[in-house]
């Protein structure tokens, strides 16, 4: 068994786990613990953009106003004021980074997607966002000299003593050893569980490891029927499924039926641009739709 101290443990190396990464290191040594490749997550393979509110006839308002919309009357309105307002400062703190988004002539390219009523939403590298920010956000992580990262290693349990988390027990899958790391603080970014079902457009680590861990610990957690899934994937019998990106949608294209007929006008008032999440009739009607075709106008 191999032990290790550190000042912060991050298990996951998405985004959310690069990004803890890189602040903490601020603070003493770091471990990033992924239990595939370090590139390998929902962040990496997300397409689309990030919404922000950049452009001067957009505002915080109608963005909250639209999230709370698409969420139907679900959302946690202090969490939506947090991702409205804060998100604004991470993009533009991405950017002093020196984060390139798309521009043309010198400014920001916004684009529109599902549930947006304004043009909010920033690309990189055209529909490849998560690979581009993530990438920037993994060499930012590994010029810090504070922070190792641990590949194919999967976290097992977090050891507490007097109601404090002091380690975190692992599992090197190369090595085949058994791995505790000592730490003062532990970051759990792990992301979802969607890979617990058959079809998904979720990479295959997103199987819910970290809110097992954390409910085992002694976390609260909630909100466990909200599972992610996407509106439009390419189906291939036998393979994976293929995402589709909502960008598709927001430059002008359509869902066609088997029929060839244009379906979505009928179902919501923002026709293909409607919000993935906006109810579960929605979903009903298009599986009876069958949808089988992008066309552009």
């Amino acid at each position: 068994m191999q032990v290790f101290e550190f000042e912060t443990v991050v298990i996951g190396s998405g985004l959310a786990g690069l990004s803890a990464a890189y602040h903490s290191s601020k603070y003493g040594k770091v471990a990033v613990v992924t239990k595939s490749q370090l590139d390998i997550s929902n962040s990496y393979y997300a397409q689309g953009g990030i919404a922000a509110v950049i452009s001067e006839d957009d505002s915080t308002e109608f963005h909250i106003n639209d999230t709370s919309e698409a969420g139907r009357g679900l959302c946690d309105i202090d969490a939506v004021e947090v991702l409205v307002n804060e998100g604004r400062e991470r993009v533009l703190e991405l950017i002093d980074l020196g984060m390139e988004f798309d521009k043309k002539d010198g400014q920001l390219v916004l684009g529109l997607e599902g549930g947006h009523h304004q043009r909010r939403i920033l690309h990189a590298g055209g529909d490849a966002t998560g690979k581009v920010l993530t990438s920037f956000m993994l060499q930012k992580v590994k010029e810090q000299p504070t922070i190792k990262s641990f590949e194919n290693v999967t976290a097992i349990k977090l050891i507490q003593q007097c109601d404090c988390i002091v380690a975190l027990h692992a599992y090197d899958f190369v090595s085949k050893e058994n791995i505790i790391f000592k730490t003062k603080a532990v970051i759990i970014a792990t992301g979802g569980l969607s890979r617990i079902f058959l079809r998904s457009t979720n990479p295959y680590t997103a199987t819910g490891d970290g809110i097992a861990m954390a409910y085992e610990a002694g976390a609260k957690i909630a909100d466990l029927e909200f599972i992610q899934f996407h509106p439009t994937a390419l189906f291939a019998p036998g393979k994976e499924a293929y995402l589709i990106s909502e960008a598709v949608r927001g430059e002008g294209a359509w869902l066609l039926n088997e029929k060839g007929e244009r379906f979505m006008k009928e179902i919501h008032p923002l026709a293909e641009l409607a919000p993935g999440c906006c109810c579960f009739n929605i979903f009903k009607q298009l599986q009876k739709a069958k949808p089988t075709t992008f066309i552009f106008h």
